[in-house]
Formats: C-alpha cells, structure tokens, sequence
C-alpha cells in the first residue's frame, strides 16, 4: 500500500520544489525598467509669471514674451485686422478685450465691480472682427444669433437673429467627379476641386 501512495506523493513534492524555485529564477531575470513621468509629479499647481508655471495635470507650461493674466478658462480667440486688438471668449458669456498695444490693461466683461455690464442670454463659441478693427461679431449660441459687440465702448450694439424661417432658393448643380489613382508617395497633397482620389 505504501508502494501505491509514493507515485502520487512524489509529483506533490516536485512541485513544491519548483514553487520555491521558481520564485528565485524569476527575481533574477529581473530588470530595472525607466517610465516618463511628468516633470511636476510632486509639486502643486501654481502660476508663475516669471518661470515655470505648473498646470493641474502637472505638466510645466513656460510662456514666450510677455504674460498677461486675465479671466479663467479660455477657450477662443479672434484678433483685429491690423492686429492690435484681440478677444478672448470664455465660458458663461464672459470676454476679455486686450489692446495688445498695452496687453497689461485687459479688460474683463462684466467685469467684476458690475461696471461694465454682461451680455445677456449669451453662450460665445465663435468671434471674428469686422474690417473697421473694432467691431467683433459674437455667436450667441443657443440663443440663435449673432451679437455685434464695439470693443471701444465695450458695450452690444446690435443682435442679428438667426431663428425663424429663410427663403430657399434652390439652384441646380452639376458636379462633375474625376476619379483617379495616386501613388502612397503622393497621398499628402491636397486635392483641388473635385477630384476623389484613392491611394495604392
């Protein structure tokens, strides 16, 4: 009988074997492995005008030329024709105009004393300027228009709606379509007019 058990006691002890083995092999083919960290993983957020800020994600940001602080979380830009004045859309139907003649005196609407009065019923999600340099043209967006802002008097000086019925004029086109084939060497140019094409 004891003949009959050894067979299946052997198999137990050869594997308890390995398992304290293995472990030892295992621990020597070891190797120390490097991983990108970014670069403010210990510090905290911090905004420093004259060095390196360091952003929530910990990620250092160091701006070029001259910093102006203004309101938070900015989101879309627009700059003058003759690049001296720019507007800066936020969220909440809050803009900042900069003269960037003298970045320094940003100016926040509304701004915070309630002096300069907010844009009502305004969610800005574009911004161009007009060709006189000082009129901006604000999407109003859920509201349906367009809000037509003078960036010298700081104030809304007209609304074009976009909502209610237009007059639909349709007019027949023909497009003419040319297929042809380009080399994977030339699939990076752009395609003029209507062409389609495909890469091989």
């Amino acid at each position: 009988m004891s003949m009959k058990r050894l067979p299946l006691f052997l198999p137990a002890i050869a594997l308890a074997i390995a398992g304290l083995l293995l472990p030892t092999a295992f621990t020597a083919a070891q190797k120390t492995v490097q991983t990108l960290q970014i670069p403010g993983l210990s510090e905290y957020c911090k905004i420093d005008p004259t060095g390196h800020s360091v952003l929530p994600s910990g990620r250092y940001v160091t701006p070029v030329g001259k910093t102006t602080r203004i309101t938070r979380a900015p989101f879309g830009m627009a700059l003058s024709p003759d690049e001296k004045r720019a507007i800066v859309l936020h969220h909440n139907g809050v803009l900042t105009v900069v003269d960037l003649q003298v970045p320094d005196k940003a100016i926040r609407i509304p701004s915070y004393d309630k002096k300069i009065p907010a844009i009502n019923n305004a969610t800005f999600i574009g911004a161009t300027f007009g060709p006189d340099n000082k009129t901006a043209y604000l999407s109003g967006g859920d509201g349906g228009n367009i809000i037509v802002f003078d960036t010298e008097t700081l104030r809304k000086t007209d609304s074009i709606s976009l909502n209610g019925r237009f007059e639909v004029k349709i007019i027949p086109i023909i497009i003419l379509l040319t297929w042809r084939w380009m080399p994977p060497e030339d699939c990076y140019m752009p395609l003029i007019g209507a062409t389609i094409a495909w890469c091989g």
